[in-house]
């Protein structure tokens, strides 16, 4: 696999899916940068922080063109780090790769995103099929556009990591534990995994446990709700973001109750974690999960909670998720997804060569 000089952009509203993918897919040489203050990072990422000189992401890319004059490819992982990626690239020969971890449901966001993908420069990566399909029909050109599927690290030692964070958290040994373990930038889609558990608690005569996560802007609102529903001394958050593997070895259902697709990389994190998945039936989530996830309409938690009560009441169906769960994961691990971020690397590359020729 060809190495490439790598400038990664972000800032602190970079998702947190796209963190997690940058420390599972930066080669050794990258480079990380944030424009402005950094967001918080998983553990081990090492990002060094450029001043925004009055709020403009353009000018601190300009202060970033003796940086990026050496880049072959400017990866930029939220709109900010673009618009700072593209006035870095008008000083040299890098190409810019924008990734985006799902497409807006919304007409509004989506036709924002494709204003801002008009520049020839940038070159987008998508994590799913359905994702690029979405964005060419919305009038993104094709050649324009990738599937980049998230990478998901290998979680080591689960059965021990299991019994640490359960008696960390109280939990005890015989609980049933879900967990959400999406970001908590929109409250709609942890609200919704509070109400599912609530569902399911009501019908269950064991107790059983919900973890949320943390790391987003609307963590206390999720708290509030979920603690509302009734199961205050069962919800457990919010754990920090660099113990997901632990969260997710604690537990025996994942879900994820989405009104609208927002990012697959916890999906791909839970498979690897051989669980099995309750998810609403949005495309990316689809596509993603496939045969481990029981799926029920968009924006049903009745619907949800029931599908979560029949996997503890059907242990064999659980089984059967969790090894779909497990087998599906494999096309998700990180040398096969570095691999073919290295092939897009290698097109860009390509391209910034013909380009600076004809030049």
């Amino acid at each position: 696999m060809t190495a490439y000089k790598v400038l990664h952009l972000i800032d602190r509203n970079t998702p947190l899916d796209m963190l997690i993918q940058i420390g599972l897919l930066a080669g050794t040489g990258d480079r990380i940068v944030s424009i402005g203050p950094p967001p918080q990072v998983p553990a081990g990422l090492n990002v060094r922080a450029v001043h925004e000189p009055i709020g403009s992401a353009v000018l601190c890319g300009l202060r970033l063109r003796s940086i990026a004059r050496d880049a072959e490819v400017i990866h930029v992982w939220s709109p900010r780090a673009q618009r700072a990626g593209l006035a870095a690239a008008a000083g040299g020969s890098g190409r810019v790769l924008r990734s985006i971890s799902a497409v807006p449901c919304s007409a509004k966001a989506r036709a924002s995103l494709l204003r801002s993908f008009r520049s020839r420069s940038v070159t987008v990566t998508a994590p799913t099929r359905a994702a690029r399909d979405a964005l060419i029909r919305a009038g993104l050109d094709a050649s324009h556009v990738r599937v980049l599927p998230s990478a998901a690290g290998r979680i080591d030692g689960i059965p021990s990591r299991r019994k640490t964070m359960r008696a960390e958290l109280g939990i005890p040994d015989d609980a049933v534990v879900l967990v959400a373990p999406d970001a908590m930038t929109r409250p709609a889609n942890l609200n919704l995994a509070a109400w599912a558990h609530a569902i399911m608690q009501y019908a269950m005569d064991s107790q059983s446990w919900l973890l949320l996560p943390a790391g987003g802007p609307m963590e206390r609102a999720v708290l509030v709700f979920a603690r509302g529903a009734g199961f205050i001394e069962s919800t457990v958050g919010p754990w920090p973001i660099d113990r997901l593997p632990d969260a997710l070895a604690a537990a025996d259902v994942a879900m994820f109750l989405r009104a609208d697709d927002c990012g697959t990389s916890a999906v791909a994190a839970a498979m690897a974690a051989g669980l099995p998945i309750v998810a609403f039936d949005t495309p990316d989530v689809v596509e993603c999960a496939g045969p481990a996830a029981m799926l029920t309409e968009a924006r049903t938690p009745r619907a949800a909670g029931q599908a979560l009560l029949k996997l503890i009441e059907q242990p064999d169906l659980a089984e059967r998720l969790r090894q779909a769960s497990t087998r599906r994961a494999t096309e998700f691990a990180v040398d096969s997804i570095r691999q073919r971020l290295a092939d897009i690397y290698s097109s860009l590359a390509t391209v910034s060569d013909v380009l600076e020729r004809a030049c």
